[in-house]
């Protein structure tokens, strides 16, 4: 699978990005800012992700140019009040106000994140330092491969048809070999099964990266709804549900 090279600004603006995603994936909500910045992003889909991801480097570029010198490297910090300039810039790129929130997990310490010219690291409250990786698994928010996110969503759409239809299928290895038949018929561009069989499970991945995808993908899968954000699918629903019978009807 080819591997996304960042930069220290493009590291630092995905780190936010997952820190948010995190954010929203709490359980729970109980202050107001907490709700109403929960609001502010939840049903964001994979080309709002995106656009915030560019917009941020902007504005991380010149927080590293101003702030950040040989003694000292240009910080923010996931607690509440250790992040306004973060906030700041949200708030300009959104047009509207970002409450304060800690942009961390619950019942876990926080984490600062430090970036310079050449590289970025954070700082765990709870003990530890860790260099941010230069490199990263492709998907949509870093690349902006439509093909990419066709693929995704049609896959997605896909399995979520087929648990409409039959919420006890689980298998990971009929889902594949039935969905490369399906994929060969329709698609225009033919992959031998290693190619293929790559791009599938790279797909399920990423959605288990996401959490919407459960269990060990090698052998069988749970569907997560609760992670499933079906604004994403609002365009593939006719598809996945012409996919989801003929993988249906393959088992038979």
């Amino acid at each position: 699978m080819n591997k996304i090279e960042l930069n220290s600004i493009e590291q630092t603006s995905y780190w936010w990005i997952n820190r948010i995603n995190i954010f929203l994936k709490n359980d729970y909500f109980i202050e107001k800012g907490e709700k109403e910045f929960y609001k502010i992003f939840k049903e964001y889909i994979k080309e709002d992700w995106r656009h915030l991801y560019l917009e941020l480097q902007k504005y991380i570029a010149s927080d590293v140019k101003q702030y950040c010198t040989e003694e000292e490297d240009y910080s923010q910090e996931t607690c509440l009040g250790g992040h306004n300039r973060l906030n700041e810039e949200l708030s300009i790129i959104l047009n509207k106000e970002i409450p304060d929130v800690r942009i961390q997990e619950k019942y876990k310490k926080d984490i600062v994140i430090y970036t310079n010219k050449d590289c970025s690291y954070v700082w765990f409250r709870s003990g530890g330092e860790d260099l941010l990786p230069s490199e990263y698994n492709n998907n949509y928010i870093l690349s902006g491969d439509e093909e990419l996110l066709k693929f995704d969503r049609t896959l997605l759409s896909t399995i979520y048809e087929i648990y409409n239809i039959n919420p006890n299928f689980d298998s990971t290895k009929t889902l594949i070999d039935n969905y490369y038949t399906i994929y060969q018929d329709h698609s225009d561009k033919k992959l031998c099964k290693k190619e293929f069989y790559d791009k599938i499970y790279q797909s399920l991945l990423r959605a288990q990266y996401d959490r919407i995808i459960d269990g060990n993908i090698n052998r069988c899968y749970d569907l997560n709804l609760k992670y499933l954000n079906l604004k994403e699918l609002a365009n593939y629903e006719d598809i996945g549900r012409k996919y989801a019978n003929k993988v249906l009807q393959i088992i038979k």
